[in-house]
């Protein structure tokens, strides 16, 4: 049996908040389309949907099921954060600046009144019993209570659970075997690549300078360009992953080791396989007589053949760094 834990989608706040489960805000139109892209990814799947009480994971579920029946669990909702519970961040760190700062520091420090993570990890282990074990099961719930049910699991101190990103509207899968369960995949997108939504929303997140997009724009086309072609000569590479990858393989640019920063933020958006591709994308790889590039060495391709916005040969490319080479192995 599989039970496959889905954060809802992103919920209709005004601003960032400690969302706990006594605020009840329902779906952005951001977190609808995001439940629309889950129940893309588990339409024709035989599996029971379940869910928590509050409003964003209802919606998010009714959505995902598409039409079909959900049931409703109190154990999957939130955990309550007490004092804090529905206030805007701006505002905790205002009245609560030393709990605030050691929060920074230690995570299971908690506010008066909120529910420790020893009991939400107890109840959302508990409700897994409850599940109708004969299919897979989509549990819609939220971030707080899935990273003390994965520590729970895995073991690790609930010091750690800022360690499972998850992001909205991703898939964390849990997997029982000989009665013990097991982690498959945490925080993965429903599909492999991000729409332009959540690309744009990485290049903001990492602040990547506009003239680093025109040039990850223009690589993506070259690559895609690439890719199509290798498509039509009846060598297959998934064109959208070379895609997403091209237009974030230097969302880092202005970070010392862009390649593992732009792949960390990647992987922690969901994305781990163009979080690969990213992280490999300047280091190119022999290939052998008679073999095809795969969609990492497409990228890594397109990258030496554009510079700036402007595509070039790969000798104007290199031109200066030949000039520099001073002995004949170096050339």
């Amino acid at each position: 049996m599989t039970i496959y834990l889905v954060r809802h989608g992103e919920p209709d706040v005004p601003e960032k908040m400690c969302l706990g489960c006594r605020l009840d805000p329902g779906l952005s139109p951001r977190g609808r389309a995001q439940a629309e892209r889950l129940q893309r990814r588990f339409a024709g799947k035989a599996r029971r949907v379940y869910a928590s009480p509050l409003r964003r994971s209802v919606e998010t579920a009714r959505l995902l099921a598409g039409g079909e029946p959900i049931a409703l669990y109190p154990e999957l909702r939130e955990q309550d954060m007490g004092a804090w519970d529905g206030l805007p961040f701006r505002e905790i760190r205002e009245r609560y600046p030393e709990l605030y700062r050691r929060r920074g520091e230690d995570i299971t420090l908690l506010p008066d009144g909120a529910e420790p993570f020893e009991d939400v990890a107890r109840r959302m282990f508990h409700v897994l019993s409850r599940f109708d074990g004969s299919v897979d099961a989509v549990a819609v719930g939220h971030a707080g209570a899935i990273r003390a049910l994965l520590c729970q699991v895995t073991g690790l101190p609930f010091s750690e659970c800022r360690s499972f990103s998850l992001p909205y509207g991703s898939v964390t899968a849990l997997f029982l075997q000989d009665d013990v369960w097991h982690v498959g995949q945490i925080g993965v997108m429903p599909f492999p690549s991000p729409d332009m939504r959540d690309i744009e929303e990485m290049w903001l997140e990492a602040r990547t300078p506009e003239a680093v997009i025109v040039h990850c724009r223009a690589v993506a086309d070259a690559a895609v360009e690439i890719a199509r072609n290798l498509d039509r000569a009846r060598h297959p590479v998934n064109v959208e992953l070379v895609r997403s990858a091209a237009l974030l393989h230097d969302v880092c640019r202005t970070e010392p080791h862009h390649a593992t920063a732009g792949a960390e933020l990647v992987e922690r958006h969901g994305y781990p396989g163009i979080a690969d591709i990213i992280r490999r994308h300047h280091r190119g790889r022999e290939l052998e007589e008679g073999s095809f590039p795969n969609e990492a060495d497409i990228v890594f391709y397109a990258d030496k053949i554009v510079r700036g916005m402007r595509r070039v040969t790969l000798e104007r490319r290199f031109a200066e760094s030949l000039k520099r080479c001073a002995t004949p192995e170096a050339q």
